[in-house]
């Protein structure tokens, strides 16, 4: 397309849920190239924006449009949209968005990068024809792509085994905005926080297990639980039965959770992976709450030892243990030294590590390769050899 240097657009089927801010954050702080977010419908969250360019603008069209785009990735409308954005490439978030543009980016010569998060690689897919189906068009999606992004090397193992090629594979971290030189306010800490969807991979159930059963002295500790998901009815009849002292907020806005990580004394990430292999990536939450110098109690499930450094930043403990995870928890709650120099330790670590502008730049380093395939006409090669499979 012409005039396409230097844009990149970024594909999410729907745009965008209230629990992505990570899609956001890798968005505004992009520099050197400009960025425009496509979406085939609009979720009202507080991170839609009005110049976000959608599909389908009427929701009650869009939901039958997008029934029908699932069953045969066409849609003339989101063909006429990537024409009015003229992108250099595109780079779509979850390998099952990715899989449903693919069509339409071929038919308009733009090239593709895909980042993949957790469920869209790690998930198991029935033996169905549906599933047969959503396996063979990832493969379809990482073969068509210039690079895959993971955002943990776990994530980049898992696409392996979902047919990517290793070559193509990047391990770029989710970034936040840090501040190194933002000193914390000492106050006094208490309790436990866990924020995050209520599903089973999450391993809220372990950590209600784990609360019932922590040592004398701290048995009614306060459990803040954000979030919601499918689970929460399980949940909370499960601390009711146990007699934790477990408070569940719902979801809640961004600044309410800071608030509530700068007076928490821990965050728990208890997860693990799901009965259907449902896995995380690297939660971002760990960054975020780490950032505001709160100490980690996790497992060592997926991406999170990479943002975890056990004994250092946090604690880490295996998988779908109650058991270690409550005297994990207990060692903080007894020693708030511990705790508070682990949480110190964490700031400085993320602000080293996971700092949105050194991902940012990655990002677009990846980009920048992108688009010299494309000037070169390596795309072009690869459109003939797929033609000819």
């Amino acid at each position: 397309m012409n005039g396409a240097i230097n844009r990149v657009t970024f594909w999410r089927v729907i745009v965008l849920q209230g629990t992505e801010t990570f899609i956001r954050t890798q968005s505004d702080a992009i520099s050197r190239w400009s960025v425009s977010t496509l979406g085939f419908k609009r979720f009202e969250s507080a991170l839609s924006r009005t110049d976000d360019v959608i599909v389908h603008p009427n929701r009650y069209v869009a939901a039958i449009a997008l029934r029908w785009f699932r069953m045969t990735r066409y849609s003339p409308n989101l063909r006429k949209s990537l024409e009015s954005l003229k992108p250099a490439l595109v780079h779509a978030h979850f390998g099952t968005d990715a899989a449903l543009i693919v069509p339409t980016l071929r038919k308009a010569h733009i090239p593709l990068v895909v980042s993949v998060y957790g469920f869209d690689v790690s998930k198991k897919l029935p033996e169905t024809a549906k599933g047969r189906r959503d396996s063979k068009r990832l493969r379809e999606a990482f073969d068509y792509s210039s690079a895959i992004i993971a955002n943990s090397q776990f994530m980049a193992e898992s696409a392996i085994g979902r047919g990517a090629d290793p070559e193509k594979l990047h391990v770029v971290h989710l970034g936040i905005v840090t501040d190194p030189n933002v000193q914390q306010t000492p106050r006094q800490r208490a309790g436990i926080l866990f924020v995050g969807r209520l599903v089973e991979k999450k391993g809220v159930s372990d950590l209600i297990s784990a609360v019932s059963t922590l040592n004398a002295g701290f048995e009614n500790t306060k459990l803040i639980i954000v979030g919601d998901g499918p689970l929460r009815f399980d949940l909370e009849a499960q601390a009711q039965r146990l007699g934790v002292n477990a408070e569940f907020v719902g979801s809640l806005p961004p600044a309410t959770i800071k608030s509530l990580m700068t007076n928490a004394l821990l965050l728990a990430v208890p997860s693990k992976t799901a009965a259907d292999g449902d896995s995380e990536g690297l939660p971002t939450i760990i960054l975020e709450a780490a950032n505001e110098g709160l100490p980690i109690v996790a497992t060592t499930h997926s991406g999170i030892p990479e943002a975890v450094k056990n004994e250092i930043t946090g604690l880490l403990v295996p998988e779908g243990q109650p058991d270690l995870l409550a005297a994990a928890l207990s060692r903080l709650l007894s020693d708030p030294d511990f705790a508070a120099e682990l949480g110190a330790a964490g700031k400085r670590f993320i602000s080293d590590e996971f700092d949105i502008r050194i991902c940012a730049a990655k990002l677009e380093s990846i980009y920048d390769r992108a688009r010299s395939q494309e000037s070169e006409g390596n795309r072009g090669r690869m459109y003939r050899t797929e033609l000819g499979r």
